[in-house]
């Protein structure tokens, strides 16, 4: 196999005329398992013969690197794929070589495959191929009486699953029972806006682990998600500003002031009615109940955010397990959800003044 720019270049060669294929396109098998089986990261070669070798190379010479064709798997255009010509030495046949990689950095290859990724949820599909030379009209690629397939690795799906789920678990668990991070320093109670932080911190940090176990490559965060962790990030710190400073110092303080007071044995009444008031503040109290509740029951202002949230949490998470792709939410989706925090902090004041 020698690539076609030598052939080109040499103006002295001739490919010999050949007797054309019956059909113009033929798919060659995947040399990784011998079959019309592919997965992500395979190599699959075109033979192209008859008049479509000859506009492939005629547009060669013309067309831009990276556009002279373009694989259509499914009607899906693949645009930016990897790929490489060749043919044998005294011959008219033409190979086209693809690579099918997803580029996470190239929007036009990126939503390609989300596109492609989004016909089926078992991650196996039954394309139909096309190859397109320039801006002609993509052509059916034959396979014969076989059936070709492709998947993503089922072997790194599985792990990345696995491993993102045990991450995730001990991630949650960490934050809500190991640490204070999630609570109010003045309250002790879970805070809504640091838990919200929390969830998207972990929520995005885990995709990115889970795509790259299963691509090989980084994915790119959109400028959509970005926004999401900056509002999450700036609720977390207004909170935090209106609860009280002092990341955490209001429950050592606390617990210091348990621990004296249990250690005295000649407690008056109203110590002992501060060491009662203590303990039940110091006691673990329910999660949803504490984002939700604004200390008179659940409040609407607080209900809406954790409903949001949960909501686009869930889109979110659909969207990497199914097409390994960060979405791009509305830019008018984001403007509710900053309208949502900001109004959740705006009646966090008046809670803070009537449960100082």
């Amino acid at each position: 196999m020698v690539p076609l720019l030598s052939l080109a270049q040499d103006a002295g060669l001739e490919p010999k005329p050949a007797v054309a294929a019956a059909y113009p396109l033929k798919l060659l098998a995947n040399p990784a398992t011998n079959s019309f089986h592919f997965e992500l990261h395979d190599l699959m070669t075109i033979q192209a013969s008859g008049e479509v070798a000859t506009k492939i190379r005629a547009a060669y010479g013309t067309t831009p690197p990276g556009q002279v064709v373009t694989l259509v798997l499914d009607g899906i255009a693949l645009n930016s794929l990897p790929y490489e010509f060749a043919q044998d030495a005294g011959t008219s046949e033409l190979f086209v070589t693809f690579s099918l990689s997803r580029d996470s950095t190239n929007d036009a290859n990126r939503r390609a495959w989300n596109d492609l990724l989004a016909k089926q949820l078992d991650y196996e599909i039954k394309p139909a191929v096309f190859l397109k030379v320039g801006n002609d009209i993509a052509q059916r690629v034959d396979s014969g009486t076989a059936q070709v397939g492709f998947s993503i690795n089922d072997v790194l799906f599985i792990r990345s699953v696995a491993f993102c789920a045990i991450m995730m678990m001990m991630l949650l668990f960490g934050l809500l029972v190991l640490s204070d991070m999630l609570r109010d320093a003045d309250t002790t109670f879970y805070s809504l806006g640091k838990s919200q932080m929390a969830f998207w911190g972990v929520l995005v940090f885990v995709s990115v682990v889970a795509v790259l176990l299963v691509t090989g490559t980084l994915e790119r965060i959109p400028t959509q998600t970005l926004g999401l962790l900056g509002i999450s990030g700036v609720t977390g710190l207004g909170a935090i500003i209106i609860g009280g400073a002092g990341s955490g110092s209001g429950v050592r303080k606390l617990r210091l002031e348990f621990v004296a007071l249990k250690a005295n044995k000649s407690r008056t009444a109203v110590e002992d009615a501060r060491l009662k008031e203590l303990k039940a503040l110091l006691t673990p109290r329910n999660f949803i109940r504490d984002i939700c509740d604004d200390g008179n029951g659940p409040s609407f202002h607080r209900v809406q955010v954790v409903l949001w949230t949960v909501l686009l949490g869930g889109v979110f998470l659909n969207s990497v397990a199914q097409v390994l792709s960060m979405p791009e939410f509305p830019e008018s989706l984001l403007l509710l959800m900053g309208i949502s925090n900001a109004t959740y902090l705006g009646f966090k004041i008046p809670e803070k003044i009537a449960n100082p």
